[in-house]
Protein backbone atom coordinates (compact mmCIF):
# COMPACT_ATOMS: atom_id res chain seq x y z
CA UNK A 1 0.00 0.00 0.00
CA UNK A 2 2.80 2.39 0.97
CA UNK A 3 4.66 1.64 -2.29
CA UNK A 4 1.52 2.38 -4.35
CA UNK A 5 0.97 5.73 -2.59
CA UNK A 6 4.63 6.62 -3.14
CA UNK A 7 4.31 5.71 -6.82
CA UNK A 8 1.20 7.88 -7.21
CA UNK A 9 3.00 10.83 -5.58
CA UNK A 10 5.97 10.46 -7.93
CA UNK A 11 3.68 10.34 -10.97
CA UNK A 12 1.83 13.46 -9.80
CA UNK A 13 5.11 15.32 -9.25
CA UNK A 14 6.35 14.29 -12.70
CA UNK A 15 3.12 15.43 -14.34
CA UNK A 16 3.31 18.79 -12.57
CA UNK A 17 6.93 19.24 -13.64
CA UNK A 18 6.00 18.40 -17.22
CA UNK A 19 3.24 21.01 -17.24
CA UNK A 20 5.62 23.65 -15.86
CA UNK A 21 8.21 22.85 -18.53
CA UNK A 22 5.53 23.10 -21.25
CA UNK A 23 4.37 26.51 -20.00
CA UNK A 24 7.97 27.73 -19.85
CA UNK A 25 8.57 26.55 -23.43
CA UNK A 26 5.44 28.32 -24.75
CA UNK A 27 6.46 31.55 -23.00
CA UNK A 28 9.94 31.45 -24.55
CA UNK A 29 8.58 30.82 -28.04
CA UNK A 30 6.00 33.62 -27.74
CA UNK A 31 8.67 36.13 -26.70
CA UNK A 32 11.12 35.16 -29.43
CA UNK A 33 10.89 37.40 -32.56
CA UNK A 34 9.91 35.63 -35.75
CA UNK A 35 12.64 35.74 -38.37
CA UNK A 36 11.18 35.53 -41.89
CA UNK A 37 13.38 34.61 -44.80
CA UNK A 38 11.80 35.27 -48.20
CA UNK A 39 13.41 34.29 -51.46
CA UNK A 40 13.30 36.67 -54.39
CA UNK A 41 12.07 34.02 -56.81
CA UNK A 42 8.66 32.76 -55.75
CA UNK A 43 8.23 30.45 -58.72
CA UNK A 44 10.09 27.57 -56.99
CA UNK A 45 7.85 26.09 -54.33
CA UNK A 46 10.23 23.39 -53.16
CA UNK A 47 10.55 22.25 -49.62
CA UNK A 48 13.40 24.71 -49.09
CA UNK A 49 11.53 27.77 -50.43
CA UNK A 50 10.58 30.48 -47.95
CA UNK A 51 7.73 31.95 -50.03
CA UNK A 52 5.33 30.02 -52.24
CA UNK A 53 2.68 31.34 -54.54
CA UNK A 54 -0.88 30.07 -54.21
CA UNK A 55 -4.04 30.58 -56.21
CA UNK A 56 -6.26 33.66 -56.00
CA UNK A 57 -3.33 36.01 -55.53
CA UNK A 58 -2.13 34.85 -52.12
CA UNK A 59 1.41 34.11 -50.96
CA UNK A 60 2.36 31.77 -48.13
CA UNK A 61 5.42 32.97 -46.24
CA UNK A 62 7.25 30.34 -44.16
CA UNK A 63 9.05 31.79 -41.15
CA UNK A 64 11.40 30.07 -38.71
CA UNK A 65 11.58 31.05 -35.04
CA UNK A 66 14.82 30.32 -33.21
CA UNK A 67 14.82 29.73 -29.41
CA UNK A 68 17.94 28.73 -27.41
CA UNK A 69 17.75 25.10 -26.35
CA UNK A 70 14.63 24.42 -28.44
CA UNK A 71 14.05 23.01 -31.88
CA UNK A 72 13.37 25.51 -34.65
CA UNK A 73 9.66 26.14 -35.19
CA UNK A 74 8.33 26.78 -38.70
CA UNK A 75 5.14 28.79 -39.17
CA UNK A 76 3.29 29.47 -42.42
CA UNK A 77 1.47 32.78 -42.81
CA UNK A 78 -0.80 33.33 -45.84
CA UNK A 79 -0.69 36.93 -47.07
CA UNK A 80 -2.84 38.30 -49.94
CA UNK A 81 -0.83 40.54 -52.24
CA UNK A 82 -3.06 40.83 -55.32
CA UNK A 83 -4.21 38.47 -58.03
CA UNK A 84 -0.97 36.92 -59.19
CA UNK A 85 -2.27 34.26 -61.55
CA UNK A 86 -1.51 36.51 -64.55
CA UNK A 87 0.00 39.86 -65.47
CA UNK A 88 -2.38 42.86 -65.27
CA UNK A 89 -4.41 43.97 -68.25
CA UNK A 90 -4.51 47.41 -69.83
CA UNK A 91 -5.76 50.33 -67.76
CA UNK A 92 -8.75 52.38 -68.95
CA UNK A 93 -8.00 56.10 -68.83
CA UNK A 94 -10.61 58.60 -67.61
CA UNK A 95 -9.05 62.08 -67.55
CA UNK A 96 -7.50 64.39 -68.65
CA UNK A 97 -8.87 64.27 -72.19
CA UNK A 98 -10.08 66.74 -74.81
CA UNK A 99 -9.41 70.36 -73.77
CA UNK A 100 -8.21 71.09 -70.25
CA UNK A 101 -7.56 74.32 -68.39
CA UNK A 102 -4.81 73.27 -65.98
CA UNK A 103 -1.06 73.06 -66.60
CA UNK A 104 -0.87 70.57 -63.73
CA UNK A 105 -3.75 68.15 -64.31
CA UNK A 106 -4.78 65.28 -62.06
CA UNK A 107 -4.63 61.92 -63.83
CA UNK A 108 -7.53 59.51 -63.35
CA UNK A 109 -7.88 55.92 -64.57
CA UNK A 110 -9.84 52.79 -63.71
CA UNK A 111 -8.12 50.33 -61.40
CA UNK A 112 -6.72 47.17 -62.99
CA UNK A 113 -7.62 44.04 -60.98
CA UNK A 114 -4.59 42.32 -59.46
CA UNK A 115 -2.24 45.28 -59.90
CA UNK A 116 0.19 46.18 -57.17
CA UNK A 117 1.90 49.13 -58.88
CA UNK A 118 1.33 51.67 -61.67
CA UNK A 119 3.38 54.17 -63.63
CA UNK A 120 2.35 57.09 -65.87
CA UNK A 121 3.96 58.46 -69.02
CA UNK A 122 3.18 61.83 -70.61
CA UNK A 123 4.47 62.76 -74.09
CA UNK A 124 3.92 65.50 -76.63
CA UNK A 125 1.26 64.74 -79.23
CA UNK A 126 3.33 65.72 -82.27
CA UNK A 127 6.70 64.00 -81.89
CA UNK A 128 6.09 61.79 -78.81
CA UNK A 129 8.82 63.61 -76.88
CA UNK A 130 8.84 62.47 -73.28
CA UNK A 131 7.50 65.04 -70.82
CA UNK A 132 7.56 62.84 -67.73
CA UNK A 133 7.47 59.19 -66.78
CA UNK A 134 6.94 58.40 -63.12
CA UNK A 135 8.65 55.67 -61.17
CA UNK A 136 6.49 52.74 -60.08
CA UNK A 137 3.73 53.91 -57.72
CA UNK A 138 2.22 51.56 -55.14
CA UNK A 139 -1.43 50.85 -55.88
CA UNK A 140 -2.49 51.77 -52.36
CA UNK A 141 -1.02 55.27 -52.84
CA UNK A 142 -3.13 56.05 -55.91
CA UNK A 143 -6.43 54.36 -55.00
CA UNK A 144 -9.31 56.83 -54.76
CA UNK A 145 -11.90 54.05 -54.49
CA UNK A 146 -12.15 50.35 -55.32
CA UNK A 147 -12.60 51.29 -58.99
CA UNK A 148 -10.73 54.56 -59.54
CA UNK A 149 -7.05 55.52 -59.26
CA UNK A 150 -5.83 59.10 -59.31
CA UNK A 151 -2.65 61.10 -58.80
CA UNK A 152 -1.17 64.51 -59.50
CA UNK A 153 2.40 64.09 -60.76
CA UNK A 154 3.43 67.74 -60.58
CA UNK A 155 3.51 68.86 -64.23
CA UNK A 156 4.04 72.40 -65.50
CA UNK A 157 2.75 72.14 -69.05
CA UNK A 158 3.06 74.73 -71.78
CA UNK A 159 0.09 75.41 -74.03
CA UNK A 160 -0.17 72.57 -76.50
CA UNK A 161 -1.32 69.00 -77.14
CA UNK A 162 -0.19 65.95 -75.18
CA UNK A 163 -0.82 62.22 -74.78
CA UNK A 164 -0.63 60.03 -71.71
CA UNK A 165 -0.85 56.37 -70.75
CA UNK A 166 -0.65 54.09 -67.72
CA UNK A 167 1.07 50.74 -67.17
CA UNK A 168 0.32 48.25 -64.37
CA UNK A 169 2.30 45.38 -62.88
CA UNK A 170 2.16 42.73 -60.17
CA UNK A 171 4.24 39.75 -58.98
CA UNK A 172 3.71 37.93 -62.26
CA UNK A 173 5.12 40.72 -64.39
CA UNK A 174 4.39 43.97 -66.18
CA UNK A 175 1.22 44.50 -68.19
CA UNK A 176 0.94 46.36 -71.47
CA UNK A 177 0.73 50.14 -71.65
CA UNK A 178 -2.80 51.49 -71.89
CA UNK A 179 -3.96 53.01 -75.15
CA UNK A 180 -2.87 56.63 -75.51
CA UNK A 181 -5.34 59.36 -74.58
CA UNK A 182 -4.89 62.88 -75.97
CA UNK A 183 -5.59 66.21 -74.32
CA UNK A 184 -4.91 69.84 -75.12
CA UNK A 185 -3.95 72.49 -72.59
CA UNK A 186 -5.31 75.97 -73.30
CA UNK A 187 -5.14 78.98 -71.03
CA UNK A 188 -8.74 80.02 -71.66
CA UNK A 189 -11.56 80.96 -69.29
CA UNK A 190 -14.16 78.15 -69.18
CA UNK A 191 -17.64 78.61 -70.59
CA UNK A 192 -20.98 78.85 -68.85
CA UNK A 193 -22.51 75.77 -67.27
CA UNK A 194 -26.24 75.08 -66.88
CA UNK A 195 -28.00 73.91 -63.69
CA UNK A 196 -30.21 70.82 -64.12
CA UNK A 197 -31.49 69.96 -60.64
CA UNK A 198 -32.82 70.50 -58.02
CA UNK A 199 -35.65 72.69 -59.23
CA UNK A 200 -39.08 73.43 -57.82
CA UNK A 201 -40.47 71.57 -54.82
CA UNK A 202 -38.25 68.89 -53.25
CA UNK A 203 -38.75 66.77 -50.12
CA UNK A 204 -35.18 66.52 -48.81
CA UNK A 205 -32.62 68.79 -47.19
CA UNK A 206 -29.78 66.76 -48.69
CA UNK A 207 -30.28 67.15 -52.45
CA UNK A 208 -27.86 66.17 -55.19
CA UNK A 209 -26.99 69.14 -57.37
CA UNK A 210 -26.60 68.36 -61.08
CA UNK A 211 -25.24 70.61 -63.85
CA UNK A 212 -23.69 70.35 -67.31
CA UNK A 213 -19.95 69.66 -67.51
CA UNK A 214 -17.47 72.11 -69.05
CA UNK A 215 -14.50 70.44 -70.75
CA UNK A 216 -11.88 73.00 -69.69
CA UNK A 217 -13.01 73.20 -66.06
CA UNK A 218 -10.69 72.11 -63.28
CA UNK A 219 -13.05 73.19 -60.48
CA UNK A 220 -16.66 74.25 -59.96
CA UNK A 221 -17.96 76.88 -57.56
CA UNK A 222 -21.50 76.23 -56.30
CA UNK A 223 -23.49 78.79 -54.31
CA UNK A 224 -26.86 78.45 -52.58
CA UNK A 225 -28.66 81.60 -51.38
CA UNK A 226 -31.78 82.54 -49.44
CA UNK A 227 -33.84 85.71 -49.60
CA UNK A 228 -33.34 87.80 -46.45
CA UNK A 229 -36.00 90.33 -47.38
CA UNK A 230 -36.41 92.70 -50.29
CA UNK A 231 -33.46 92.46 -52.65
CA UNK A 232 -31.10 91.11 -49.97
CA UNK A 233 -29.80 87.58 -50.49
CA UNK A 234 -27.51 85.66 -48.19
CA UNK A 235 -25.16 82.83 -49.18
CA UNK A 236 -25.73 79.73 -47.08
CA UNK A 237 -23.52 77.44 -49.19
CA UNK A 238 -20.36 78.38 -51.10
CA UNK A 239 -18.40 75.27 -52.10
CA UNK A 240 -15.60 74.37 -54.53
CA UNK A 241 -15.47 70.92 -56.20
CA UNK A 242 -12.62 69.33 -58.16
CA UNK A 243 -13.92 68.65 -61.66
CA UNK A 244 -12.51 65.12 -61.86
CA UNK A 245 -14.38 64.14 -58.68
CA UNK A 246 -17.83 65.33 -59.76
CA UNK A 247 -17.77 64.80 -63.55
CA UNK A 248 -19.38 61.78 -65.18
CA UNK A 249 -19.58 62.15 -68.94
CA UNK A 250 -21.51 65.29 -69.90
CA UNK A 251 -22.84 65.95 -66.41
CA UNK A 252 -21.54 66.83 -62.98
CA UNK A 253 -23.16 66.11 -59.64
CA UNK A 254 -22.43 66.84 -55.99
CA UNK A 255 -24.22 66.02 -52.76
CA UNK A 256 -24.76 68.91 -50.33
CA UNK A 257 -26.69 69.17 -47.05
CA UNK A 258 -28.78 72.32 -46.58
CA UNK A 259 -29.16 74.28 -43.34
CA UNK A 260 -32.94 73.92 -43.00
CA UNK A 261 -36.24 72.71 -44.41
CA UNK A 262 -39.34 74.60 -45.57
CA UNK A 263 -37.02 77.18 -47.09
CA UNK A 264 -36.92 78.78 -50.54
CA UNK A 265 -33.42 78.50 -52.03
CA UNK A 266 -31.71 79.78 -55.16
CA UNK A 267 -28.55 78.17 -56.51
CA UNK A 268 -26.02 78.80 -59.26
CA UNK A 269 -22.76 77.32 -60.53
CA UNK A 270 -19.62 78.45 -62.38
CA UNK A 271 -16.47 76.76 -63.69
CA UNK A 272 -12.86 77.64 -62.89
CA UNK A 273 -9.41 76.83 -64.31
CA UNK A 274 -5.92 78.36 -64.52
CA UNK A 275 -7.25 81.29 -66.57
CA UNK A 276 -9.88 82.25 -64.00
CA UNK A 277 -13.59 81.92 -63.33
CA UNK A 278 -16.14 81.46 -66.07
CA UNK A 279 -19.50 83.26 -66.02
CA UNK A 280 -22.15 82.37 -63.44
CA UNK A 281 -25.09 80.29 -64.55
CA UNK A 282 -28.58 81.63 -64.08
CA UNK A 283 -30.18 81.07 -60.67
CA UNK A 284 -32.51 78.14 -60.17
CA UNK A 285 -35.29 78.15 -57.62
CA UNK A 286 -36.17 75.22 -55.36
CA UNK A 287 -37.89 74.76 -52.03
CA UNK A 288 -37.34 72.08 -49.39
CA UNK A 289 -40.55 70.70 -47.88
CA UNK A 290 -40.39 68.13 -45.08
CA UNK A 291 -42.75 66.64 -42.47
CA UNK A 292 -45.91 68.60 -41.62
CA UNK A 293 -44.69 71.46 -43.74
CA UNK A 294 -44.90 69.25 -46.81
CA UNK A 295 -48.62 68.71 -46.43
CA UNK A 296 -49.18 72.42 -45.83
CA UNK A 297 -47.21 73.47 -48.86
CA UNK A 298 -48.82 70.89 -51.12
CA UNK A 299 -52.20 72.35 -50.16
CA UNK A 300 -51.22 75.80 -51.30
CA UNK A 301 -48.63 74.81 -53.89
CA UNK A 302 -50.04 76.69 -56.89
CA UNK A 303 -50.65 79.94 -55.02
CA UNK A 304 -47.33 79.91 -53.20
CA UNK A 305 -45.25 78.91 -56.22
CA UNK A 306 -46.79 81.65 -58.37
CA UNK A 307 -46.16 84.28 -55.71
CA UNK A 308 -42.58 83.14 -55.20
CA UNK A 309 -41.80 83.25 -58.90
CA UNK A 310 -43.22 86.77 -59.25
CA UNK A 311 -41.51 88.22 -56.20
CA UNK A 312 -38.19 86.42 -56.28
CA UNK A 313 -37.42 85.46 -59.87
CA UNK A 314 -33.77 84.35 -59.98
CA UNK A 315 -32.92 86.50 -62.99
CA UNK A 316 -33.95 89.64 -61.06
CA UNK A 317 -31.51 88.93 -58.27
CA UNK A 318 -28.49 91.15 -58.09
CA UNK A 319 -25.24 89.38 -58.87
CA UNK A 320 -22.95 88.87 -55.89
CA UNK A 321 -19.68 86.99 -55.46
Amino acid sequence: MIKRESLHKKLAIAAMAGMLMLLLTITCVAQTPLVINVTENCSDCSANASACENEEGSMTYAGTSHSPGLEDTVQEMPVTVGATNSVPGRATLVSPKDTIGSKNPTFVWRCVPGSTQYRIKVVTANDQSLIKQTSWLDAEDVLLSDQICTINIGLNLLKGSYRWQVQAKNLKGTGEWSYLTSFKYLLKIPGRTTPLSPQGLISTTTPTFVWTAISAATEYNLQVCVNAGGNTYLKVVDEMFDAYLVTNGLRCSAFLPLPGDDVVYFWRIRAHNDAGYGPWSSYWYFETVCGDGQRAVKKELNKKSSAAKKLTRPQRMQDHS
